[in-house]
């Protein structure tokens, strides 16, 4: 992930909050526990210096892909501008 941050420029965050959003790409049409990859993705941003540390993530969205030869995943990462506000119910 480093090397791929360097070639691709892709600038570092710091210590904002960040909205991220992951599409995993399975093998196969195997069902598979998406949630399982989550944090690896997440500790390998954190490695690359994409944000400062991965309690920085305010808002998470995990999706399903189709699948792909050798799997794979697609993330998207970004400064979560805008203030979240705390709804109680009941």
């Amino acid at each position: 992930m480093v090397e791929f941050v360097l070639e691709w420029s892709i600038p570092k965050l710091g210590s904002v909050p960040v909205e991220i959003q992951i599409v995993i790409h399975p093998r196969s049409k195997i069902l598979m526990d998406i949630d399982n990859c989550v944090k690896p993705i997440l500790d390998a941003c954190q490695d690359a210096g994409i944000f400062d540390d991965d309690v920085q993530v305010q808002e998470l969205h995990v999706f399903r892909g189709k699948p792909k030869k050798g799997g794979g995943c697609t993330v998207m990462i970004e400064e979560l501008t805008r203030v979240a506000t705390e709804t109680q119910l009941g």
